[in-house]
C-alpha cells in the first residue's frame, strides 16, 4: 500500500519480473564467496535495494527509509542473527 504507482511517481509498478531479478542476482553469484547463511542474507538484502529501491524517489515520505525499514523487520522477524 505504501508503494502504489501515482502520476507523480510511476515508476512503483512492481512485479514478478522484479523478482525474478532479485533471484537471477543470488544465482549469478559465485558459490565460494557466500560460505555461509550470514553472507547469503546480504547478498539477498543486496539483490532487494538493487532491484527495488532504485526507482524510488526521495519526496515529503522517503521511499528509502520506509523501504529499508520495511527490509529490516522481515530480515529480523524470519532469520536468526
Amino acid at each position: 500500500k505504501r508503494f502504489l504507482p501515482t502520476p507523480a511517481n510511476n515508476l512503483c509498478q512492481f512485479n514478478l519480473r522484479d523478482l525474478y531479478r532479485v533471484v537471477q542476482g543470488i544465482l549469478q553469484a559465485e558459490r565460494h564467496n557466500f560460505d555461509s547463511s550470514h553472507s547469503m542474507l546480504r547478498l539477498w538484502v543486496h539483490e532487494c535495494c538493487r532491484v527495488f529501491s532504485d526507482r524510488f524517489l526521495n519526496n515529503k515520505v522517503n521511499q528509502h527509509e520506509v523501504f529499508f525499514t520495511i527490509l529490516q523487520t522481515k530480515v529480523d522477524d524470519h532469520f536468526e542473527d
